[in-house]
């Protein structure tokens, strides 16, 4: 409705949660929500009168509300443009195109002596790893619950989805611990981060930013050549139906964001000066060609990617929407 036109850009589904009611609109009802922003934008089943009726939401047939809920995930990426566009195959060099083999460290194979075998002695290990239980909403709408709305909500009033399980060490002490003969448990060990991976570069902070999981994993800077814009084009991963090893690329190229450039003041009687025509922005293909990301960021990216995980490329900062809880929120206006 007018004053509250739906935002336009890149976005990602943030939060799930089938039997949302907010508290605000008189408790209305907004089943099958599936949250893009946390400053009060989502998708929902809803009544559609005719005419411009949301506060910014998109509205849709229960049905159709229904059937997306299962096929999207946490993460999926959403993409609010005006006009139709559509998804096309792409490659390049920047785009994984294999998974990577799990790098194998050399082993030197010792050999005891003969007499030395009746000594050698097993032990147990004293710690059993601790692990961090990650709790993510899906297609089940298995979302922790979370008491807010569309248009107060932020993550940090959501909820932490991340819960910690008790050490499992069987009481087995480590004794080099200085507390461990008082606390009963061992050194949790190290866990290795995993989830979907989202990556940004943005010509305006000349960057590539990574995150995982709606977390910051790293940033590092990149070298763009050429004056003109990048434009903005969102990459994402799936798999080869053939190879489970391969992936595939598609791309989404987004209408330029529209700046308004003010007509140059001239003096009364001068003649009018040529205005030099805009650049318009690079293909998909073209903006890959004028990037250059270090090489081990991007063997970073490789080992930790898997379809689904998606780059977006942008002439756009991080904007205010970009923050805790959400991957890479390009707006178009």
């Amino acid at each position: 409705m007018r004053g509250h036109a739906t935002p336009m850009g890149v976005f990602s589904v943030i939060q799930k949660n089938k039997w949302h009611r907010s508290n605000i609109y008189s408790g209305a009802p907004m089943p099958y929500m599936q949250r893009i922003t946390w400053s009060g934008i989502a998708m929902h089943a809803g009544a559609l009168p005719g005419y411009p009726a949301s506060h910014g939401c998109v509205r849709m047939p229960t049905h159709f509300a229904m059937r997306m809920w299962g096929w999207t995930r946490m993460g999926a990426r959403v993409i609010v443009a005006p006009g139709e566009v559509s998804p096309a195959d792409i490659s390049h060099p920047l785009l994984v195109a294999r998974k990577p083999e799990p790098a194998v460290a050399p082993v030197a194979e010792v050999r005891p002596a003969p007499d030395a075998l009746e000594k050698l002695e097993l032990r147990p290990s004293t710690a059993t790893p601790h692990l961090d239980v990650i709790r993510t909403a899906d297609a089940s709408g298995t979302t922790p619950k979370r008491d807010g709305t569309l248009s107060d909500a932020n993550p940090d009033a959501r909820r932490d989805a991340r819960a910690e399980a008790p050490a499992t060490d069987g009481g087995i002490t480590d004794p080099s611990r200085p507390d461990a003969a008082k606390t009963g448990t061992a050194e949790p060990a190290p866990v290795k981060r995993t989830g979907h991976i989202a990556a940004y570069v943005s010509r305006k902070e000349g960057k590539l930013f990574v995150r995982q999981n709606f977390e910051p994993l790293f940033d590092v800077p990149v070298t763009i050549a050429g004056e003109g814009p990048l434009g903005t084009h969102v990459f994402t991963m799936r798999a080869d139906k053939d190879d489970a090893k391969t992936y595939r690329w598609s791309v989404v190229s987004l209408p330029q964001r529209p700046h308004a450039e003010p007509a140059p003041r001239r003096k009364k009687g001068a003649e009018p000066v040529a205005q030099a025509a805009a650049i318009p922005p690079s293909s998909a293909s073209e903006a890959l060609d004028r990037m250059t990301i270090p090489q081990d960021a991007m063997q970073k990216i490789a080992e930790a990617i898997a379809p689904g995980g998606s780059l977006i490329v942008s002439d756009e900062g991080l904007g205010g929407e970009t923050g805790r809880g959400t991957d890479f929120i390009v707006p178009l206006r």
